[in-house]
């Protein structure tokens, strides 16, 4: 999937890039998110299947949902697993608390899962 910046005067690229803004930021930062995402599409073609796990208390949560939107939106087959009430690094917990073990054991098969495809398909 192919993607450009925005080009043409600065209210043109203000406009190309403020469509993909939310509408409650102000219009600069309108400009520099649309420029910042449509930067990311290009730079995540190609990228291969991705897994992100993120607790709803981790501090990169609104992060972890821009990267998996970023990743959808160029197009990189990715999943996004959130888990409730975790924090960062919460599957270094694992033996003790379940859902780290969940989430090892989520990671473990979809690097099985995405290996044996690439073993398959001769790459």
């Amino acid at each position: 999937m192919a993607t450009s910046a925005p080009t043409g005067s600065r209210s043109q690229v203000g406009d190309q890039a403020g469509a993909v803004g939310h509408a409650d930021e102000p219009p600069a930062q309108r400009v520099i998110a649309g420029i910042i995402r449509g930067l990311m599409r290009a730079t995540f073609c190609g990228l291969p299947p991705t897994l992100i796990q993120v607790g709803t208390d981790e501090l990169l949560l609104t992060d972890s949902r821009r990267l998996h939107a970023g990743l959808t939106a160029a197009g990189v087959e990715v999943t996004l697993q959130e888990f409730a009430h975790r924090w960062h690094v919460f599957q270094l917990n694992a033996g003790v608390l379940a859902d780290a073990n969940r989430a090892l054991a989520t990671a473990g098969e979809f690097v099985r899962s995405h290996a044996r495809g690439a073993s398959a398909g001769g790459q």
